[in-house]
């Protein structure tokens, strides 16, 4: 009766022994901590995130609630109206969406 209560009592404590373990291993990261890791990562891994990030918040990064500041809006003003003046003038869709993808791949 002795022996048994010492291995049950051994193997209870084995058991919470590999408990902590695993709660250490698979500590939970702060958000400070998983911001910093995400220079460490690769371009694959990120972008793993960027699509897990958007099935969790679909397309809710656009704010739809938040106001203009009055400088955001002076800046938006001006820069139509610069294309207004002279629609010609700056890059096509193309030329940025090429000149983005080139410093994504970096």
């Amino acid at each position: 009766m002795m022996m048994e209560q010492t291995l049950e009592r051994r193997d209870y404590i084995q058991h919470s022994l590999d408990k902590v373990e695993l709660t250490c291993y698979y500590s939970a990261m702060s958000k400070t901590e998983i911001l910093d890791e995400l220079p460490n990562l690769t371009k694959q891994e990120r972008d793993e995130i960027r699509r897990k990030l958007t099935e969790i918040d679909g397309e809710s990064w656009f704010a739809d609630n938040e106001v203009l500041t009055r400088e955001e809006k002076a800046l938006l003003d001006a820069r139509l109206a610069a294309y207004l003046e002279d629609p010609d003038v700056g890059s096509s869709w193309e030329e940025v969406e090429s000149r983005i993808r080139a410093r994504l791949t970096r």
